[in-house]
């Protein structure tokens, strides 16, 4: 018996060196269009009676503007059309009826302002194709700019996912159109990507910009959601670039709309982020921004109302958040480091001011990120927020406010020339002696909060109570002083502990966040993710396994039989 397990054994590893093994890898590979000067035709369209025509896998040179006729239904698949010839048209293809380009190569070399690849008034589809224009006409030494416009689109409908577009000074512009999404689309050297006018129900997503360096989309409609895209500019090109095209550099911008939402897109270097001018109802929500480089950039908001910036991660901006002459504002579960400024809520006259009012700004946190500054507000509420490195400011007649379960981390707080402020339920923590400072105001009440390392400086205000508050404070230091002429100060009924200064100040650790509690609108889910298998494991590989198991089972089989 054992002579037959050898040879069996022997046999079976025979073949096993002896087998080649089976690559059950899969190549695909992508056919790419070769475009050769020698095989490329010159073609003449004539109308055709049954105003349907096909042009399918051809490479054209073409010599003059490209008509399609209202009643015509043209299709362009997997074709090359080459108007390079063309530089001084204003249009290279106008369409009045309907155009379909599929999986299509576009080349332009147009240098006339405001000339046109696509001028449609008809019905448009562009699908997985390229439009390439040879260079981009933008002299930012000279300052000179030459408008180039890829696809200028009014009326009707458009449909638009899966191009590439490069060195247009106008990518996309679509006036007065029904739209239902754009998306998947790349833009590369083009300073305007994005541009709806007059535009409702559209969805603007998955798209990448690189270096649109004047406005990556812009929006102006009802209902529009601008969602998971990414905008990138180089940093260095930035910085000469920013006043070619009349504004600073800027990512998303929605103007004279209602009903937007801004939500899931990352932006990183560029001076105005997200930018809102005379807009109602907008959205601002889960949104990543950062520089690479000096604190550049904010998130600005002017004349608008009822705007929400929600869990947004905002990094090394100037201003981080600005809003100007706006009302209605809810600002919560924001992220915001290493800022010039973390949140400005103003009013400011050269822009039509009016004062702001029903602000609530909540379950923030916020770093090292130079102010909260809040002037000319009405019913304000600032609670659950965390604040470390950051002033908190409430200045210039801001009136009804709530400062509530706060906890401020190395902060001096001051409030100016406002009215009628409370402060309840904080935490201030400081590593060494900050201001809270209360200066020509009246009508505050500062209560119940705990405050470590801070001093009270009371200037020329009145009706001010500083009650049932316990502070920590060193030996010897004067927490309460006044200034100028107060009037009906009260302070009475607070605790005041002692601490050792030396001890106080190796022991800096902060504890953790707070901002465990959640706003009522906030729902947290877990979820859990699948262990992922193995990747890249040879074929081959798992057919010799098979196989050695096979020679186990077997060898296993004979000895059983033999003990029986």
């Amino acid at each position: 018996m054992e002579k037959k397990a050898i040879l069996l054994l022997s046999l079976l590893i025979i073949l096993l060196l002896n087998s080649n093994p089976i690559n059950m890898s899969i190549n695909h590979v992508q056919n790419s269009l070769k475009i050769s000067g020698k095989s490329a035709i010159k073609l003449e369209i004539a109308s055709a009676a049954s105003n349907h025509i096909q042009i399918i896998g051809k490479t054209i040179v073409m010599n003059k503007t490209f008509v399609v006729n209202n009643t015509d239904y043209v299709e362009i698949i997997n074709s090359t059309l080459d108007f390079s010839n063309l530089t001084t048209v204003s249009t290279l293809i106008e369409n009045y009826g309907t155009l379909i380009i599929n999986n299509s190569h576009i080349i332009s070399n147009l240098n006339q302002s405001y000339a046109k690849v696509i001028s449609s008034t008809g019905n448009l589809t562009v699908i997985k194709s390229t439009f390439q224009n040879k260079k981009l006409l933008v002299d930012f030494e000279k300052r000179n700019v030459t408008c180039i416009i890829a696809i200028w689109q009014s009326s009707h409908w458009i449909n638009l996912h899966n191009n590439y577009f490069e060195n247009y000074t106008s990518a996309v512009e679509i006036w007065s159109s029904n739209i239902e999404k754009i998306y998947n689309n790349t833009f590369v050297n083009c300073p305007f990507g994005i541009s709806l006018f007059d535009t409702n129900n559209a969805i603007i997503e998955n798209n990448m910009f690189m270096n649109s360096c004047a406005v990556g989309i812009s929006v102006k409609g009802e209902r529009i959601t601008i969602e998971n895209n990414y905008i990138y500019n180089n940093r260095n090109l930035l910085l000469t670039q920013s006043d070619l095209f009349g504004n600073p550099t800027q990512g998303i911008v929605v103007q004279g709309s209602s009903y937007i939402h801004v939500i899931n897109n990352t932006i990183i270097n560029t001076f105005k982020c997200i930018a809102i001018f005379n807009s109602n109802n907008t959205y601002v929500e889960s949104n990543e921004i950062d520089t690479t480089g000096p604190k550049e950039g904010e998130i600005q908001a002017q004349s608008s109302n009822y705007l929400i910036f929600r869990n947004n991660i905002i990094k090394n901006q100037w201003d981080s958040i600005e809003i100007y002459n706006s009302r209605h504002l809810l600002i919560e579960q924001n992220i915001i480091e290493n800022g010039n400024t973390a949140i400005r809520v103003e009013r400011v006259d050269i822009l039509d001011g009016i004062d702001p009012i029903n602000i609530t700004i909540q379950y923030n946190m916020i770093t090292n990120s130079g102010l909260l500054n809040i002037e000319h507000g009405a019913n304000v509420k600032i609670m659950h927020n965390l604040l470390n490195k950051t002033i908190f400011s409430i200045r210039k007649n801001t009136t009804n406010v709530l400062i509530l379960n706060n906890t401020l981390y190395s902060t001096e707080i001051y409030i100016e020339t406002s009215k009628n402020v409370t402060t309840t339920n904080n935490t201030v923590e400081n590593l060494e002696n900050l201001k809270f400072c209360i200066t020509k105001s009246e009508i505050v009440f500062i209560n119940f909060n705990i405050l470590k390392n801070a001093t009270f400086e009371i200037t020329d205000s009145k009706n001010v109570q500083i009650t049932n508050n316990t502070i920590y404070t060193c030996l010897g230091t004067e927490v309460f002083t006044q200034h100028g002429y107060n009037e009906n100060i009260t302070i009475k009924n607070n605790t005041i502990i002692y601490i050792n200064e030396q001890q106080e100040t190796s022991t800096g650790e902060q504890p953790e966040s707070p901002i465990s509690e959640q706003p009522e609108n906030t729902t947290a889910e877990e979820t859990e993710t699948p262990t992922a298998p193995p990747k890249n494991i040879p074929y081959q590989f798992l057919g010799i396994s098979s196989i050695a198991g096979a020679i186990t089972i077997a060898i296993a089989i004979l000895l059983l039989r033999k003990r029986k």
